[in-house]
């Protein structure tokens, strides 16, 4: 029933629920990647040049479109740095697939080394993106999200978004990308998180969409209170998450009977294993 309201409040009000973009070109050539057609799809990619966020839209919708189609593509790229960049692109998009949104002890030890894997392939091509156009900040874009997912570390990120903003210190998505990075969840803390957002704010032209950073949708650092959790079979009293940014929100939304803070949580070390396992660092 509801489907049925949000299909016909789509076709008779000229409204797209769930979607913030609006580009023709793409919403007609997105299903056609899906079923397996990519040229279109590069060939949008390569009109963006040079209107840097349309560009990154367009690389991160085909993307998550072609993310199934990433043997296709890397034969259809060949050494072209729009075909590298959604390569690339596809590759982490795919990866994230294969991770799942499971928490890490559900989703085991194979399929975190596929995720790990299928990552890993999305750098070169990406890089070689970034090469081959020098001015553009989109590959830098996407390597954050490789970055955070191969837990590359923070200076390894920072210097990804030096090399971004010295392209385009604007960039919506890149601004998106920086705030995962920076939440207290991997490598950075709530109050340099919130200290980037007020400073790109208050730095922003009139109309800039990076102003959307103070309401962006940070992963949330999970805490282990004993709260209920309701689910469709009812109210369970096991222990579980309690998912809330700040020790603050935690304390009121569990009404005192927290066990351990969301930021005992961060600083203990358990928010580095929620999503993920440590990765085994090579010794060479």
């Amino acid at each position: 029933m509801i489907r049925t309201v949000v299909d016909l409040l789509d076709k008779t009000s000229r409204m797209r629920l769930g979607r913030s973009w609006d580009d023709p070109a793409l919403e007609q050539v997105l299903p056609q990647v899906k079923a397996g057609r990519l040229e279109p799809g590069l060939e949008l990619i390569n009109q963006a040049r040079g209107d840097n966020e349309l560009r990154a839209l367009r690389v991160e919708q085909l993307a998550i479109a072609g993310a199934s189609h990433t043997e296709t593509l890397g034969r259809l790229a060949g050494d072209n740095a729009d075909g590298l960049l959604w390569l690339g692109a596809a590759r982490i998009e795919q990866a994230w697939a294969i991770r799942g949104a499971f928490r890490a002890p559900y989703v085991g030890e194979e399929r975190f080394a596929r995720f790990w894997e299928v990552l890993a392939s999305a750098a070169g091509p990406l890089e070689q993106a970034a090469e081959a156009l020098p001015d553009d900040p989109v590959p830098w874009d996407r390597l954050q999200w490789h970055g955070i997912g191969m837990q590359s570390g923070r200076e390894e990120l920072d210097r990804i978004w030096k090399e971004l903003t010295a392209r385009d210190p604007h960039l919506y998505l890149g601004h998106y990308s920086r705030v995962q990075a920076l939440c207290a969840k991997w490598y950075g803390s709530d109050e340099e998180l919130l200290a980037f957002v007020r400073g790109v704010t208050a730095s922003a032209r009139a109309g800039d969409p990076v102003t959307a950073t103070g309401r962006m949708r940070v992963p949330w650092t999970p805490c282990t209170c004993s709260v209920p959790r309701s689910t469709s079979a009812g109210t369970s009293p096991a222990r579980s998450a309690c998912w809330r940014v700040r020790a603050g929100a935690c304390r009121q939304s569990c009404r005192g009977r927290r066990r351990l803070s969301c930021r005992d949580a961060a600083t203990s070390g358990r928010a580095g294993t929620w999503g993920f396992p440590r990765r085994a660092r090579s010794s060479t």
